[in-house]
């Protein structure tokens, strides 16, 4: 139809909501077997407005195919480290991000503006190699708000040229990296005001662990006691402990594992492999206790010193019941503990005064943190830190148990991030690099943290993605609440899966060539490579991911 542009574009496409001139399309798409496959159709019509548009999938595709639109995202804040040139803008503006499943499975034609929508093809793992065919049937109707046009108008219909998807005779390994994006329930019961705990909160909280579980997070923050992130000195979130305690410092305490119990298998029904029990001291640097409720009141209301013989006792029996009901559960070997998140160097001796306590509860048990400063690790003793990824270098040379490393409101600078306003191909190029640094997990802050930043306030994600303009934009969450307490995935979100899959796919190289000549191909093809220096762009990214699949 002249009147009406479509054409198909990559994942990595991030199309603003008016274009002087079109992009150039693809046609096709090569993707391995148990592995999602995302590509977008574009639509754009010069004459046409407010005709609404019903979609309909014509394939042969043996897997599940779901269509959702791109909408668009007010960004008012880009952060506080400037920017450097691999940025969509560095100005306020709307952008593509969040995707929201089709009502009715229809759209609306908006005269002049460029619209998308996001299909995403997952393969089954054992689905039969081959090539299969889609294309969408969009039937389009009258302008309803118009009495003239539904006069004048007819109902139209029009096919897409096809789109070629290839499964290759080839399965994705199993994911080995560790992969922690923080949940939040008590954004849950905030935004849709839902009693903590109550059944209708787990009901969303399952819909939530599931969608996290199928985008390839794979390790799960559980809140045994209240999340002490993102808070201000003195000051508390919402309730969210797991554990049921009863008792007293003087006669002991009692711990009821039920609600504990629940949110673990709820969280192993979703595919979780691993578990991680939130911080047991207040972030930056372990200087108070977290909330905790006993018999039913707080004990400790978030502004009880992490040291005081109260908590220290408390603790000492916590944890001594927790690590005996963890083994019951045959989950203490993929278990690992929080101190203090980001602990800065001034708090040093308290954190580290904190470290040696619970480590002396806790034999065997991994203990991780994020830390923001190489500087400290030495003196901050935890086993396994997290450093920012421009701070990898640092830790090259020591020997630690496992290598992880986080991202969050920075870097802004050359190195991957996943900001709104930032291009998908310096998301999906994430996945090589830290093959290429041989890491065994990743954590970052925010699945979804609807709050201000030090959580004083609720924020609304579809307006204020920089939680009170203090974060980069969508640092803090990658999905948002949509309808019927169901999350809503983003470009981010999809798109930072692809990456986890080429990872997944370097692992595969790596069985069939080993992991020395993987990364000499990697290097013949993009020179030096480093969280500093990589392929840009989505031509480049894409070209490389077609490298590595020709290996097969």
């Amino acid at each position: 139809m002249r009147d009406l542009k479509l054409i198909y574009l990559s994942s990595l496409a991030k199309i603003p909501p008016y274009m002087k001139k079109l992009p150039k399309g693809i046609k096709s798409g090569k993707m391995l077997q148990g592995e999602r496959f995302n590509f977008q159709l574009l639509f754009h019509s010069p004459v046409m407005h407010n005709r609404k548009t019903e979609v309909e999938l014509i394939t042969d595709f043996p897997g599940a195919i779901s269509i959702r639109e791109v909408a668009y995202t007010p960004v008012s804040f880009t952060g506080f480290e400037m920017c450097d040139d691999d940025v969509i803008s560095d100005m306020a503006g709307v952008y593509p991000d969040r995707l929201i499943p089709l009502e009715n499975n229809c759209t609306r034609i908006v005269i002049r503006q460029t619209k998308t929508l996001w299909i995403s093809a997952d393969a089954p793992a054992d689905t039969r190699p081959g090539k299969y065919s889609v294309k969408l049937h969009l039937t389009i109707y009258p302008d309803d708000a118009d009495e003239g046009a539904r006069l004048t108008q007819k109902i139209e219909h029009v096919e897409t040229d096809e789109f070629q998807l290839e499964i290759l005779p080839f399965k994705l390994p199993e994911q080995r990296l560790k992969v922690t994006q923080w949940f939040h329930p008590d954004s849950l019961s905030s935004h849709y005001q839902l009693p903590m705990w109550s059944e209708e909160h787990w009901t969303v909280v399952a819909d939530w662990l599931a969608d996290l579980a199928a985008h390839g997070t794979n390790m799960i923050l559980v809140p045994a006691l209240s999340l002490i992130l993102n808070v201000a000195e003195n000051s508390r979130r919402e309730i969210s402990q797991l554990l049921i305690i009863s008792g007293n410092d003087t006669d002991g305490y009692t711990f009821d594992f039920s609600r504990f119990d629940r949110y673990i298998n709820i969280a192993r029904q979703c595919g979780f492999k691993y578990f991680e029990i939130s911080h047991l001291f207040s972030q930056w640097g372990a200087a108070y206790a977290p909330p905790v409720v006993v018999n039913g009141e707080l004990l400790f209301d978030g502004t009880v010193p992490g040291d005081s013989p109260a908590y220290r006792n408390f603790l000492s029996a916590m944890l001594t019941a927790l690590r005996e009901h963890l083994e019951e559960l045959n989950i203490s070997h993929c278990t690992v503990f929080h101190c203090s998140d980001e602990p800065p160097a001034n708090r040093i001796a308290q954190y580290r005064n904190a470290m040696d306590f619970i480590k002396s509860l806790l034999p065997g048990f991994q203990i991780i943190d994020a830390l923001n400063n190489a500087d400290i690790f030495d003196a901050s003793g935890v086993d396994t830190p997290v450093p920012l990824i421009s701070q990898l270098d640092r830790f090259k040379k020591i020997k630690l148990r496992e290598k992880w490393c986080y991202y969050c409101c920075a870097p802004a600078r050359k190195m991957p991030n996943r900001f709104i306003h930032f291009p998908s191909s310096r998301n999906r190029i994430f996945g090589m690099l830290l093959w290429k640094h041989n890491m065994d997990g990743f954590l970052h802050w925010g699945y979804n943290f609807y709050f201000e930043a030090l959580s004083r306030f609720k924020i609304d994600p579809m307006l204020d993605p920089g939680c009170d303009r203090f974060y980069p934009p969508g640092d803090g969450f990658l999905v948002y609440p949509g309808r019927d307490g169901k999350p809503d995935s983003s470009i981010r979100h999809e798109v930072f899966t692809e990456a986890l899959q080429d990872f997944r796919l370097l692992d595969l190289l790596a069985q069939k060539y080993g992991r020395t000549k993987v990364k000499k191909m990697l290097s013949r093809w993009c020179g030096k490579i480093s969280m500093s220096s990589y392929p840009r762009g989505e031509s480049a990214v894409l070209a490389l991911r077609k490298h590595l699949l020709s290996l097969l």
